[in-house]
């Protein structure tokens, strides 16, 4: 959405008649403190990380204590995750 010129100002528009808007993703053209003026205080960050791979083998469902990793099969298993990692 950055890439699109004045689109603070539609944004701005937006919010000014009710309407509720998110907006995600990452600017490096405008400083956090450029925004909050701009959008006239109505913007707070939040800031979201990349899983860490002991996360993404949670998410996949894919056990990792020190005992899995005593299997041939199971070190497959985590080896291919890394991968997709």
């Amino acid at each position: 959405m950055q890439n699109v010129e004045h689109w603070e100002k539609f944004v701005r528009r937006l919010a000014d008649a009710g309407e509720r808007v998110y907006i995600t993703g990452s600017n490096a053209t405008m400083l956090s403190r450029q925004i909050s003026s701009t959008l006239g205080g109505r913007f707070f960050p939040l800031h979201v990380t990349p899983f860490r791979f002991d996360e993404f083998l949670d998410a996949k469902q894919q056990a990792h204590s020190p005992a899995t990793l005593y299997t041939t099969r199971e070190i497959g298993r985590i080896v291919r995750h890394f991968d997709t990692f």
